[in-house]
C-alpha cells in the first residue's frame, strides 16, 4: 500500500525529465534510463533480501525496520527538495477513457473499409508524428478513419465528436497495451508465489 503511489508513477516521471523532442538523441537517452532504472530495482531487491535480512536476524527487528524507515525518509526528503527543478507534465485525458473510446469507435466503424495508406483519410491529431497507423491489429485502425471531414473535424483540425473519431496516437497506444498483455500475463504465477516461496523455504529449514 505504501509503495502503491510510487511504483506506477516513478518510471514515467523520470522519463518526463529526459524526454526532449528537440533532441535527436532522445531515444538512446531514454533506453539508457530504462536500463538503469530496472538495474537499480534489481540491486535494491538484492540488498533488501540480503543486507536488511541479515540486520533483522542479528541486530533485532527494531534496527531491521529502523534502517529502511530512515532510508525512506532520506529519499523522500531528497525528492521533495528537488521539486522546483522538475519537469511537470500536465495530464490531458484519461488513458483508460481513450482505450474505451477506441474500442467503441472501432466497433461503430466495423463495416468501413480501410483506406490503402492514404494519410488524408486518417486523423493524426496535433502531436502525432505518424502519417498512417501500423498494420498490426488492423481492425482498430477503423477508429481513426475520417468518414466526413466537415462533420468529424473542427476548422482547426481537432476532433469535433470524440466518441465518433480517434487519433492515430490513441489507436497505437491501445495496440501497445494489447501487445504487452501476453508478456505481462506470463509473470502472474511467479508474482503470486514469489512472496510465499521464501517463507515456505524457511519453514522447512532445520534451525
Amino acid at each position: 500500500i505504501g509503495a502503491g503511489c510510487v511504483r506506477p508513477c516513478s518510471i514515467a516521471f523520470g522519463a518526463d525529465q529526459l524526454a526532449i523532442k528537440e533532441n535527436s538523441d532522445n531515444g538512446r537517452i531514454l533506453d539508457s534510463y530504462f536500463n538503469w532504472y530496472y538495474t537499480s530495482i534489481g540491486a535494491s531487491t538484492i540488498i533488501a533480501l540480503s543486507v536488511i535480512a541479515y540486520i533483522q536476524e542479528n541486530l533485532g527487528w527494531k534496527i531491521g525496520f529502523g534502517v529502511p524507515a530512515v532510508l525512506m525518509l532520506i529519499s523522500a526528503f531528497s525528492f521533495v527538495i528537488g521539486s522546483p527543478f522538475y519537469v511537470k507534465v500536465k495530464p490531458s485525458e484519461s488513458l483508460f477513457t481513450n482505450f474505451v473510446r477506441v474500442v467503441v469507435v472501432a466497433t461503430k466503424n466495423r463495416k468501413l473499409s480501410l483506406p490503402d495508406h492514404n494519410f488524408n483519410l486518417y486523423c493524426r491529431g496535433h502531436d502525432s508524428e505518424m502519417m498512417v497507423p501500423t498494420d498490426s491489429l488492423r481492425f482498430l485502425n477503423k477508429a481513426c478513419v475520417i468518414r466526413n471531414h466537415e462533420t468529424d473535424l473542427n476548422p482547426d483540425g481537432s476532433i469535433s465528436k470524440p466518441w465518433n473519431l480517434c487519433t492515430i496516437g490513441q489507436v497505437e497506444s491501445l495496440k501497445s497495451l494489447l501487445r504487452v498483455l501476453p508478456m505481462w500475463s506470463t509473470g502472474i504465477f511467479m508474482m503470486a508465489t514469489q512472496s510465499s516461496f521464501s517463507t515456505l523455504q524457511a519453514k522447512t529449514m532445520n534451525r
